[in-house]
C-alpha cells in the first residue's frame, strides 16, 4: 500500500520532504524524507491528520508543515518537533507559504488567512477585504505580494496580508 502524497518541500537537490494523507488507522499520515534525491523515502514522523502543505523557511531552514484538523508543526532539525498553534482559531488548514523574510502565511478552509512574523510562535488573522474565508492556496512573489485563491476568486495583498483586494478580471 502506498500513501497518497499531498505536498512536497525541497531543501536542496538531495534532501526533500513529502507529506501524505491519512488513509485509515493502519495507514496513518506520515512525513517522509529522502536524502537520495527522491530515489528512496524514509518515514520520519507520523501525523494526526493529512499533511496538506509544507514549506522551508529561507531565513533559518526550519521545516513547517500543516496538518489538517491538527495544526501547525515546526522542526529545526528533523528530530525536534513543536506544535505552533498559538492564535489559531481553526485547524481546518489548507495551505502554507513563507516569504523570503521568514514570515509565514497559512490558509484555512473556514477562517481565512493567518500570518506569523515570529517563526510560528503566534498567529494573527489577516482577512480585511478577503472575499471568502475558504482559502485553497496562497503564494507570495519576490516583491512580497501575496495572492490567495478563495471560493470568492483571487485576492491580492501588497501589505503583508493587512488588507486584500479582488483580482477577478476574466474569472467568469
Amino acid at each position: 500500500n502506498y500513501h497518497p502524497v499531498l505536498c512536497f518541500a525541497f531543501r536542496n537537490a538531495q534532501v526533500n520532504y513529502a507529506g501524505a494523507r491519512w488513509v485509515n488507522q493502519t495507514l496513518p499520515a506520515h512525513l517522509y524524507q529522502t536524502t537520495m534525491g527522491g530515489f528512496n523515502w524514509d518515514n520520519i514522523r507520523s501525523a494526526a491528520g493529512d499533511i496538506v502543505d509544507m514549506a522551508i523557511s529561507p531565513t533559518n531552514g526550519h521545516l513547517f508543515y500543516a496538518v489538517h484538523l491538527a495544526g501547525m508543526v515546526r522542526t529545526p532539525d528533523d528530530i525536534t518537533y513543536t506544535n505552533v498553534n498559538a492564535g489559531l482559531t481553526s485547524y481546518d488548514l489548507s495551505c502554507l507559504t513563507i516569504n523570503t523574510r521568514g514570515q509565514l502565511f497559512l490558509g484555512t478552509s473556514d477562517a481565512g488567512v493567518y500570518r506569523s512574523t515570529n517563526n510560528g510562535a503566534t498567529w494573527t488573522q489577516v482577512n480585511a477585504g478577503l472575499g471568502s474565508t475558504v482559502v485553497h492556496d496562497i503564494v507570495v512573489n519576490e516583491l512580497f505580494v501575496l495572492f490567495a485563491a478563495t471560493d470568492a476568486g483571487v485576492f491580492r495583498s501588497v501589505n503583508n496580508g493587512a488588507s486584500w483586494t479582488p483580482l477577478h478580471g476574466g474569472l467568469t
